[in-house]
């Protein structure tokens, strides 16, 4: 990024940052880093987009909602022994918090456009972590006003309440899923549901 911006000097304006799987974790790192962590001075706010394919929230949850062939549940043993989740979550050493740099990128800038596509059958990442992520972001916009401050950390937050939802729009595409769409100001947030696509070939 540091040379295509300064060598190559690309406008960051033209700039996107596409990302799949366990790329979305270092996609969304690199633009939290431009975005949140250089000192003011430095920071850009004005990239083309970032959008994530099969994202998910932080590397410790992924693991537990994995299925082997997408059948079988790989952490059922740790989730039922109490707390063995927490101790898990601990001892993880690289954590990948995609969730909560998202939160802090559109929390600190007044610009952010963020993509979020994956699909139904995704036998690897479930594609509730694209649901959660949406959501927990659009909330985290709305913080400070009315229906968007309802979350709890034990499960990711609530997905969405009836406030929340109406500053949502959202098109049924049948068999080519769903769109939804969030449009606060220069902070615009889509979300991009395909029934069909998530096979992951090794």
């Amino acid at each position: 990024m540091t040379w295509a911006l300064h060598i190559a000097k690309i406008p960051p304006s033209r700039i996107l940052l596409f990302s799949q799987s366990l790329g979305t974790a270092v996609a969304t790192a690199v633009y939290h880093h431009f975005t949140c962590v250089l000192p003011l001075s430095e920071q850009i706010h004005d990239f083309a987009g970032l959008m994530l394919c099969a994202a998910f929230r932080d590397a410790a949850n992924v693991f537990l909602d994995f299925r082997i062939l997408g059948l079988v549940p790989l952490m059922n043993g740790v989730k039922i022994i109490p707390g063995a989740v927490e101790w898990y979550r601990r001892i993880y050493k690289d954590k990948w918090m995609t969730e909560g740099r998202l939160k802090e990128i559109v929390r600190r800038g007044k610009s952010a456009k963020i993509t979020f596509v994956h699909a139904l059958n995704d036998k690897v990442i479930p594609w509730v972590h694209c649901e959660r992520l949406f959501w927990g972001v659009v909330r985290e916009c709305l913080k400070g006003r009315d229906g968007g401050n309802e979350e709890s950390e034990s499960d990711g937050g609530q997905i969405a309440n009836d406030e929340v939802t109406k500053r949502v729009e959202r098109w049924n595409l049948g068999e080519g899923g769903w769109l939804c769409e969030f449009v606060d100001g220069e902070r615009v947030i889509k979300q991009r549901v395909v029934k069909y696509g998530g096979k992951h070939f090794l």
